[in-house]
């Protein structure tokens, strides 16, 4: 959408094609003047003004800083197609916690190391209730997953399993050498799609995620990279 100013603290806005894209630096000023066409040709302004702001959410001086949102998408522009590069340059201006608008969902990015080990480890049961996406309600996986359950009694059960016989050190002590092998292989499979010039198959490389995740839980292979299903 393309907004036109009218007046001050308003806007109208119109379609444009779809393929037609606005520069960031462009997008960082709020408003473009332009008529407005009518079908008979004529270039008029705007009849009915319309706000382009919304009032200040009051509960936002309670987060981190971050840039300021544009209506309606957030602050998608500032992530790019590097969006990794964009999270850097931002925690640069606005410290290791910035608070960006995704659109209409409000996000908080924790971009320093130091920052992210009291979040994930001393506030974890406040910063556990995550937003569950509608692919894991489909099929109510949500309710037995680690992840996206809130604190209870079957989260805290299911914690102490994965501590206990999952990613306990002689647990992973003794899983070392599988996991070796199955890095070697994926080595290998990716050194000889470069002697014959091939593209690598990131298939391969999930599944060989998938296997190393299988064989830590049942002991046991549950995909073979070289079958039909991991070509697809």
């Amino acid at each position: 959408m393309a907004m036109g100013r009218i007046g001050r603290g308003y806007a109208i806005s119109i379609p444009i094609p779809f393929f037609f894209q606005f520069p960031p630096s462009l997008l960082q000023y709020s408003y473009w003047e332009f008529p407005i066409p009518t079908f008979n040709g004529e270039w008029v302004p705007p009849p009915a003004p319309l706000p382009l702001r919304s009032k200040a959410n009051p509960k936002r001086h309670l987060l981190p800083l971050g840039p300021k949102p544009f209506p309606f998408i957030g602050n998608l522009l500032e992530l790019g197609n590097k969006p990794h590069q964009s999270l850097t340059k931002l925690s640069q201006i606005y410290g290791p916690i910035i608070t960006l608008q995704l659109g209409q969902v409000t996000t908080v990015v924790v971009s320093s190391p130091n920052t992210a080990k009291p979040v994930l480890r001393t506030h974890d049961q406040f910063l556990s209730n995550r937003t569950v996406p509608d692919a894991f309600q489909a099929c109510d996986f949500h309710q037995d997953s680690l992840p996206w359950i809130p604190p209870s009694a079957k989260w805290r059960s299911l914690r102490q399993i994965c501590n206990s016989q999952l990613f306990a050190a002689k647990i992973l002590k003794a899983n070392q050498p599988n996991r070796r092998v199955k890095v070697q292989e994926l080595i290998s499979q990716v050194n000889e799609s470069a002697v014959n010039s091939e593209a690598v198959v990131i298939g391969r490389a999930a599944f060989t995620m998938l296997i190393m995740l299988s064989r830590t839980v049942f002991s046991v292979d549950l995909a073979d990279p070289s079958s039909e299903m991991a070509r697809e």
